[in-house]
């Protein structure tokens, strides 16, 4: 009885939802499903899907980016992008009965963008060897563009309240970041026909597509990176999503917007990856072979997840046996793994059942201990490798 519950909850947790926001779209390779109270709602395949082929495909005007008038838009015309479009969600937020008044019910509650987070907290990344920059193309001066359109509608009657309040300002920021894609500013003008000043011509933009938007971000896989293909293309007069790799039928349709790690993912976007092979760990260790090849009191080495550290390795090497430097390798990862610290949680926007929040999906010291653990266990396999060797004993291939 157990089992049929949880097989009745799996597959209502995967039902397809139809007329997603109303929104026409090409569903022959993809449909909106609701993944589950711990998921949200995403894009799952209907079909074999091979790489380069169009998923889902949004008419125009279900979209508008940056550049795109509102009653607002004369006020912050000249304003950052992402400040634009932060406007023009709650100018949309208080139109009920618009098809993106919808879409803005659609969106997260909440917000975590690093941005936002006090000097305490980002002194807690830094403590933790957590990279943190704020990136001036992503709301480093976000505090000065909100008193500067605060100060810009004191005056205009059908400026929207929710302008004032800043948690409500951190809201529509945080989603002009989290649901917008990049397109150059001359491809829109070519794709909608707005007419387009020089000076933006050559800018990123924000543009909002719904359906689209609901695709998870993940990393291109390695085989598929030598011919990488764009997510996103216009035409015939639509946006469309762009298989980047292959997928199967009933796989979550998804698409790389970032090729960082997590440290990247989390600064700019306010989210990360459960398991981002693009993630790396910086140690600083001082031990003897540090100066024996005058690299001072302390060498600093950047381990990569899952794969050998090479510059380590040769430090270590230096007028060694093989063996010996491994055994060196392997006792100075397992120093470092007795001391890595377990820093906090990072953040994966989810949709539950009660409204849009955030969850922690990832612990970073349990990905440096996991990404040392990897470093200690290749090194016992080449130990072990290189000793079968030179007993000359005929043995299975470790």
């Amino acid at each position: 009885m157990m089992l049929l519950l949880i097989l009745l909850a799996t597959a209502e947790s995967l039902r397809e939802i139809k007329n997603y926001l109303n929104v026409p779209f090409d569903s022959t390779y993809i449909g909106v499903a609701y993944l589950g109270d711990s998921k949200g709602y995403g894009l799952i395949l209907k079909k074999d899907a091979k790489k380069g082929q169009i998923l889902a495909s949004i008419p125009y005007n279900y979209t508008f980016s940056s550049l795109s008038y509102f009653p607002l838009y004369p006020y912050i015309s000249d304003m950052e992008f992402h400040t634009i479009i932060a406007v023009r969600f709650l100018w949309e937020k208080n139109q009920p009965g618009t098809f993106f008044h919808k879409f803005t019910q659609s969106f997260n509650s909440d917000y975590n963008l690093v941005i936002f987070w006090d000097e305490h907290l980002k002194r807690t990344l830094t403590s933790y060897a957590i990279f943190y920059e704020e990136y001036d193309y992503y709301g480093k001066n976000w505090e000065k563009e909100y008193e500067e359109v605060k100060r810009r509608f004191e005056d205009v009657p059908e400026a929207p309240k929710d302008i004032y309040n800043l948690t409500d300002w951190k809201w529509a920021y945080s989603c002009a970041v989290a649901k917008t894609f990049d397109i150059w500013a001359n491809e829109w003008k070519t794709a909608v026909g707005l007419q387009v000043e020089e000076l933006d011509n050559t800018k990123f933009i924000p543009l909002n597509v719904p359906i689209i938007d609901l695709a998870n971000h993940r990393h291109v896989p390695k085989r598929h990176r030598a011919d990488y293909v764009y997510y996103l293309e216009y035409g015939n007069g639509c946006f469309s999503l762009v298989a980047q790799q292959d997928f199967v039928k009933g796989e979550e349709a998804s698409l790389e917007y970032e090729y960082k790690g997590n440290d990247h993912m989390l600064a700019v976007f306010g989210f990360a990856l459960e398991k981002n092979y693009l993630d790396t760990f910086n140690i600083t260790k001082k031990s003897d072979f540090c100066n024996e090849i005058q690299q001072g009191e302390n060498c600093t080495w950047t381990l990569k997840m899952y794969e050998m550290n090479d510059n380590l390795f040769e430090f270590i090497s230096k007028d060694k046996s093989n063996i010996k430097a491994l055994v060196d390798y392997r006792k100075v990862m397992k120093e470092v793994y007795d001391s890595a610290k377990y820093p906090l949680r990072h953040i994966r926007r989810v949709k539950s059942h009660y409204g849009w929040k955030y969850v922690m999906a990832l612990n970073y010291g349990i990905s440096q201990r996991l990404l040392l653990l990897e470093h200690m266990m290749f090194a016992e396999r080449k130990i072990l490798k290189d000793l079968v060797s030179e007993l000359k004993l005929d043995m299975p291939s470790l």
